[in-house]
């Protein structure tokens, strides 16, 4: 028996298809209100209830900024950590020519370097965002707990691909308008680093040109 004033016809369809032997429909849930109580009907197997449009909406605002919280942190760590390494490296592998230069302007040398790494840095540092949020979330079963709340993985995906397009964009200006002029400023102020004292600092050593060693005569 169907609840007073309420009947099967005033479910609202979403939709159905004729078959050969009946017909198949979706129907929202619906919570009547008879007098002082609540009256829940019985609907067929699968349906889900709906929600309101604007509850549904803060919903989705809660899980983007959730998952945006999980996604900063281990974003900022792998560009911390790859700019460290490859800042290391170069120094690294030049500081044999830098003694007694002051500690400034290896700094600025440095310095110099960051939009070149950078766009090194940035595509690594997504991975690494991506691989730790992800699987964070996978780990704890919040993915699954989305997808039973009706939000998918495309739609928790939202908010990587909004970074990773911020990323890319970022990364495309470096390359393309920042990058080479620090590249040239870097290439000077190091030559000019190098034999600022004159090339006097050369005297006596062994030069490394790719594959052939060269030795620099006395002065």
């Amino acid at each position: 028996m169907s609840a007073p004033g309420f009947g099967q016809d005033d479910l609202p369809r979403r939709g159905g298809r004729q078959s050969g032997r009946g017909s198949h429909h979706s129907f929202r849930c619906r919570q009547v209100e008879v007098g002082r109580s609540h009256v829940h009907v019985p609907l067929p197997l699968g349906c889900v209830p709906a929600q309101p449009r604007c509850a549904r909406q803060d919903v989705v605002q809660r899980m983007t900024r959730y998952i945006l919280a999980e996604l900063i942190p281990p974003l900022l760590a792998g560009v911390l950590l790859f700019t460290a390494l490859l800042s290391f490296g170069y120094f690294f592998v030049s500081s044999q020519w830098l003694q007694g230069v002051p500690p400034g302007l290896v700094a600025q040398w440095i310095g110099y370097q960051l939009p070149d790494t950078l766009v090194k840095v940035l595509p690594m540092a997504a991975v690494l965002m991506t691989i730790v949020a992800f699987g964070r979330l996978n780990t704890e079963r919040e993915l699954v707990a989305l997808q039973s709340g009706g939000i998918g993985l495309g739609q928790a995906g939202r908010p990587v691909a909004v970074v990773g397009s911020v990323l890319a964009l970022l990364s495309l200006w470096l390359s393309l308008w920042v990058a080479p002029q620090a590249n040239v400023e870097t290439r000077s102020l190091y030559w000019d680093v190098l034999t600022g004292s004159g090339l006097s600092n050369l005297s006596g050593r062994t030069l490394d040109l790719g594959g052939a060693r060269s030795a620099v005569a006395k002065l």
